[in-house]
Parts: structure tokens; sequence; C-alpha cells
């Protein structure tokens, strides 16, 4: 596997910030380059044999508790599970959801937090997946503050 590249990856600066979003000082810079290196190297992790199995196996185990339960219907085959797996990481890598760097009203408890994007129409085709039509990921800037001493 070759060396993969991050560029897709897009951290916006959300307009709490005392800084123009345009980010003219370092501090916002340094931490989206700091969260676009993170998410790479997890992408990196996922994608080793390691990485594959143990996501294969939270998908099986994932559609084996919905069935037992018998609340959702998984609408693939267990059996493409490795299929699903690829096509994720995969999608992912090729259109990685919006990251916004914000305040969250939960104060520093809180990292990070995901939530579906307004709008999502998503049929649960499990092979037409797009991560940025999905969700949206924002970073807790005053966590950044709170841990790192920036102000």
């Amino acid at each position: 596997m070759g060396p993969r590249t991050y560029e897709h990856i897009d951290v916006h600066v959300g307009t709490y910030c005392p800084l123009p979003p345009i980010i003219p000082t370092p501090h916002p810079l340094i931490m989206s380059c700091q969260i676009s290196s993170a998410i790479h190297i997890g992408l990196q992790i996922l994608e080793t044999p390691q990485g594959l199995q143990a996501l294969h196996r939270v998908g099986e185990r994932v559609v084996d508790e919905w069935a037992s339960l018998n609340q959702f219907q998984f609408g693939g085959n267990p059996a493409n599970m490795r299929g699903y797996v690829n096509h994720f990481l995969s999608a992912l890598r090729q259109d990685f959801p919006l990251i916004n760097i914000a305040e969250l009203e939960e104060g520093i408890g809180l990292l990070a937090e995901t939530r579906r994007m307004p709008g999502n129409i998503w049929d649960g085709n499990l092979a037409q997946y797009r991560p940025k039509d999905a969700i949206g990921i924002t970073f807790n800037y005053s966590v950044r503050i709170s841990w790192f001493g920036l102000s």
C-alpha cells in the first residue's frame, strides 16, 4: 500500500471563535493540521490487516445483535461484510465528513461529537455510502484551550 494523502479532509473553524474564520493565527491552523493528521493515522491503522479484521468483526457483531433484538433488519448480506468494510474505508478516504472546530455547549467534558447531516436521505445501500453527506464531526475548541493552556 502506497502513501496516502488527507487533502480531502476539510477542517473549518467555527464562527464562535474570537479569530476570523480565515485562520490568520497559528492556533486554529495547528489544531486543524493535528486533527487531519490524527484522522489520517487512524485510517491507516484501520487499513492494516488487523484493523480490517477488527472492523469486520464489529460489523458481524452489530448485525448479530440487531438480529437478536429483532429491532432492525440489516439490509445487506453478512457474508459480504469484508466488502462493506472495504467500501466504507474507501468512501472515507474519498469523501471524509466535514470537520468543524467549534465550542460545544457541553464544555470541556466532550472532546468531539458526530451528527447526522440535515436532509441526509441515505437509502441503506451499503455500496452507495457517502460520508460527507451522512455526518458532520465537530471537535470541541474549548477542550483544546483547556488541555493545552491556549487562549
